[in-house]
């Protein structure tokens, strides 16, 4: 039975929770490590078990002694998991994975990297990676900033805390605050730290890979605190409001249908500029003719009742209603 404790085991009807980050950051595998977690109570126990792949993924490995560079492949990829080059999203479209904890099923939505990077190195464990999904809260309702949660997915390399991104993340939020009036929480109840080194030490182990006896002690303390973060993580979840989502489909749906109008509108726009000068020429070309008769009922053949169908710039609008007066 896993460590993995929620508070209200009671409460009922599902959860769900969208992964939002940048090709690379570990979405996949914060899945497949959830997975393990839930099922296995120990990193010991999880070792002696059968591996809990739950999305097909590939990484690679450099051997210590060999300095050879291995490609560890975890489940069988399809058509919604390609396995890429290095960098590259293996995630190519949307897909949800539920896990029933108690009474509730929480459903994961791994959704593919926002952006992809193949110029940036795999192995950068930089923090500040996050900060630029913030620019992610323009696409959300307003409303869903209370559920708004920070996931460090490397945390082990800075003694499981954000590191250098903090301050960095907290400037991007103020700024956010000013520019568009809307605050973020960025505290220690809405940020979790994980490292999932774990799953996939347990990914080398299950392909024959060798560990001495400290580096297994490494991975069982990443194993703990991390599986600690995750029930505080499922904590927090389960406590927050759920999220109306047709709020932010109509604000996404309102965004779409201005982009979609500001090509038809530019082109009006310049339509009516052009009309406007085809006009003034028309009325200077009459000025140029007879300016004398300009507005009087010989120029036009209407009299005083029906000038006012002659437009102030000397063009004149036939009023299909009304028939010519005879000559």
């Amino acid at each position: 039975m896993s460590q993995i404790e929620v508070k209200n085991p009671t409460s009922t009807g599902d959860t769900n929770i969208l992964l939002l980050g940048q090709t690379g950051v570990g979405k996949t595998t914060f899945i497949n490590a959830f997975a393990n977690y839930l099922v296995y109570n120990s990193l010991n126990e999880a070792m002696n078990g059968k591996l809990q792949e739950v999305i097909p993924a590939s990484f690679t490995f450099l051997d210590k002694d060999t300095f050879e560079e291995k490609t560890i492949t975890i489940g069988i990829s399809n058509e919604s998991e390609k396995k890429g080059r290095v960098g590259e999203s293996c995630t190519r479209e949307c897909r949800s994975f539920v896990f029933r904890i108690n009474n509730r099923k929480l459903r994961l939505i791994d959704a593919p990297g926002i952006d992809n990077t193949e110029d940036v190195l795999k192995d950068e464990k930089n923090f500040d990676d996050i900060l630029a999904y913030i620019k992610l809260l323009r696409h959300l309702h307003i409303h869903a900033k209370e559920n708004i949660m920070f996931i460090f997915t490397n945390a082990r390399a800075t003694s499981f805390q954000p590191g250098p991104s903090a301050p960095h993340l907290r400037e991007l939020l103020q700024s956010l605050k000013y520019q568009s009036n809307t605050e973020v929480l960025f505290s220690k109840e809405n940020s979790f730290l994980f490292d999932n080194e774990a799953f996939r030490f347990l990914a080398l182990c299950k392909n024959g890979i060798e560990f001495n006896l400290e580096e297994k002690k490494d991975y069982s303390r990443s194993w703990d605190y991390s599986i600690r973060e995750f029930s505080r993580l499922i904590c927090r979840i389960i406590q927050c409001d759920k999220h109306a989502t047709r709020d932010t489909l109509s604000f996404n749906e309102a965004q779409q249908l201005n982009r979609k109008l500001v090509r038809p509108i530019g082109e009006i726009v310049t339509l009516i500029q052009e009309n406007l000068q085809l006009a003034e020429q028309q009325k200077k070309m009459l000025y140029q003719i007879a300016p004398e008769h300009i507005g009087s009922t010989e120029a036009t053949g209407y009299d005083d009742a029906e000038r006012s169908n002659v437009w102030s710039l000397g063009v004149t609008i036939v009023n299909p209603f009304k028939s010519k007066p005879k000559k």
